[in-house]
């Protein structure tokens, strides 16, 4: 058994962990990596500045049940002393306990607000590691870590935390700096994160409109709320404030909220899982194309909940259809090669789905309406 911290220290300041790559070099060859699962999750130190180690060993014990292949953890404590406490490092007691029992991960932690951090988790070696800060007040942060599960396939992982004490134009602009930090990267790209704001708030379709792909969306018939009752907000009330996003991918294979994990139910928040495709399926019968393909698809908006369709010359005479989240179809149409306009302005729904098809060969995509 490899003895993981025989290969990597982590720097007193708690911006990067050094790998020592001699590690994984004679790593035997995988055959390709279909899929990767991903967990984010605030576990919630803001709140549970008390917590004993047995509150962290069943969050770990949740973690290894799920398995997943990347982990981001917002509000994780890095170094505190409250009330007497004896000063605890959270992120050394995770690490370390995921690998004493059997679930080695690669760690990069970025301190953010007072004692917090985000932690990004990897089952796979992390290549590059990254972070800028979004919001000086608080001086939350973006945090990214590069893996590449197959040959030639760079992943980036990117974690997050939207201040909450910020107004919505606020948090719009600590949106298009994580955007505009992302879009440094080729590739597919995976993003999770604590947002502090629903899919009914203003910031929300900045994702959309930058190609986002929201993991709850594919699956409406999944229970998607992540806060309860907690953060200022009115007892009993549920929102959904934490996503997981993905960006020239395959698709989902599923996603979800493991309320029926109770190692899991430690912190104010549930976490939000997903596995993401990260290469083509050939037997579903729904083939998914990225950006990058002659095959691509897109939907740009033209400005008032009005849809201009940019298809590909691959997809001309095939049609396009168009439903509700809820999958009420709104609209069918032939795709030619005039220009194409969606006037959603009579629907009241912020989220569509389309599907355009030609011959035995699909593509499926979302439309995200500012309100």
């Amino acid at each position: 058994m490899i003895d993981f911290h025989k290969f990597f220290r982590v720097n007193t300041n708690g911006f990067y962990v050094v790998f020592i790559f001699v590690a994984f070099l004679f790593s035997p060859i995988q055959s390709a990596i279909p899929s990767i699962k991903v967990i984010g999750f605030n576990i919630g130190c803001y709140n549970k500045i008390q917590w004993e180690d047995s509150n962290l060993v069943k969050i770990g014990n949740g973690i290894i049940e799920e398995q997943p292949d990347l982990v981001g953890l917002t509000e994780v404590a890095l170094n505190f002393s409250d009330s007497g406490n004896v000063s605890k490092n959270w992120v050394s007691f995770i690490t370390h306990y995921l690998d004493s029992a059997g679930y080695p991960m690669y760690s990069y932690f970025v301190p953010t607000f007072g004692w917090e951090c985000i932690l990004l988790l990897s089952k796979y070696p992390i290549l590059d590691t990254s972070n800028v800060q979004i919001d000086s007040g608080s001086n939350m942060r973006v945090g990214q870590i590069t893996i590449q599960p197959n040959k030639d396939q760079n992943i980036h992982f990117f974690m997050t935390h939207i201040w909450s004490g910020s107004t919505r134009d606020e948090q719009k602009e600590q949106v298009n700096k994580v955007l505009s930090f992302a879009a440094q990267y080729p590739g597919l790209k995976i993003l999770t994160g604590d947002f502090n704001f629903s899919p009914s708030n203003t910031p929300y379709p900045l994702l959309g409109a930058d190609d986002w792909d929201d993991s709850a969306v594919d699956f409406p018939d999944q229970e998607f709320k992540t806060v309860d009752g907690c953060c200022h907000r009115p007892p009993g009330s549920t929102y959904q404030i934490d996503f997981i996003f993905a960006k020239d991918h395959y698709g989902y294979i599923e996603s979800h909220v493991p309320y029926d994990n109770p190692n899991l139910d430690e912190s104010d928040h549930w976490p939000i899982i997903a596995t993401v495709r990260i290469t083509p399926d050939s037997t579903s019968g729904i083939d998914l194309f990225p950006a990058s393909s002659d095959k691509s698809f897109k939907v740009r908006n033209s400005g008032k909940r009005i849809y201009t369709i940019v298809p590909s010359q691959f997809w001309i005479n095939g049609k396009i259809e168009l439903f509700t989240v809820t999958g009420r179809k709104i609209l069918t149409k032939r795709i030619s090669e005039k220009k194409m306009v969606i006037n959603l302005t009579r629907q009241k729904e912020g989220v569509f789905l389309f599907r355009v098809k030609k011959g035995e060969l699909s593509q499926r995509g979302k439309i995200y309406c500012p309100f």
